[in-house]
Order: structure tokens, then sequence, then C-alpha cells
């Protein structure tokens, strides 16, 4: 059976280190392969400098439970891509995450950020928040 593909922000994987929360859950569902997990190059970077900026002591966690992930990286990121995901989102630095959403084909895109979460966005990707993803997962295991 296949695993789920879940493209992962990192709202949400920063959310998922201080606190024991439903982004927390989706990283167990990460670890525990029941997911697999979908990250771009950039969401990493943002990861790593925002859990650096605002939660030092967890960087190294953060590190660990990466390298204990069996994880896609998304790294190819097609010109016209950036161009549509331009067209969708109003700040300049959600650009290149929708773009790596895009390209990921995921079967979902689980983010906090409330642009990624608009219905035109939502036309082209399958953005949602972590509580509804999981909602949906537990409905389905019903």
């Amino acid at each position: 059976m296949r695993l789920e593909r879940v493209f992962i922000d990192a709202n949400v994987l920063v959310s998922a280190l201080p606190f024991d929360g439903n982004e927390r859950k989706v990283l167990r569902l990460a670890a525990d392969r029941k997911i697999c997990p979908i990250f771009s190059e950039l969401v990493l970077r943002e990861a790593h400098r925002v859990v650096e900026a605002k939660f030092p002591t967890l960087a190294p966690k953060m590190r660990t439970e990466l390298s204990l992930l069996d994880y896609e990286l998304v790294t190819d990121i097609k010109p016209s891509l950036i161009t549509q995901a331009a067209a969708l989102v109003r700040d300049p630095a959600d650009v290149e995450v929708l773009a790596a959403i895009l390209a990921s084909k995921p079967d979902v895109a689980l983010t906090g950020d409330k642009d990624l979460l608009t219905d035109e966005v939502k036309a082209v990707a399958p953005t949602c928040r972590c509580a509804e993803y999981l909602d949906r997962r537990e409905e389905a295991e019903d």
C-alpha cells in the first residue's frame, strides 16, 4: 500500500518541536512511517533559521528528528511553476513554497500560512491545516 505523500511547510515543522499539538502528531506519523513527508530545500532552510532564532535549544532536536525521517526532498522547481505560484499568493516569501508544493504533487500540503490556504491556492494545490488533515485521517480510519 502506498503511503500518503504529505508536503510539510516550515511553520508546521517548527511548531512540532516545542509544542505537543497537531503539528507534533503529523511529525509522529512521519516518524512512524505512516505518511511519506515531503520538504523543499527552502522549507528546511527556513525551519532551521526560525528554530535557531526563536528556539535555539531545540536546534539539535530538529536535526536529530529530521535525520530519522525518510522524506522526499523537492529540489527541481520549474520556472513555469514559480510563475504560476507568483500569480496566486500575496507574499513573495510564499511563492517558492507554493511552487514546491505544485512540483511535488503531494496528496496533501500542510501549512499554517493563511496565504497558502486561500480558495485560489486550494484550486491548484491540496493545502490545509494540520487539524483538518488529522480529522480527515481519523474519519477515513473509522
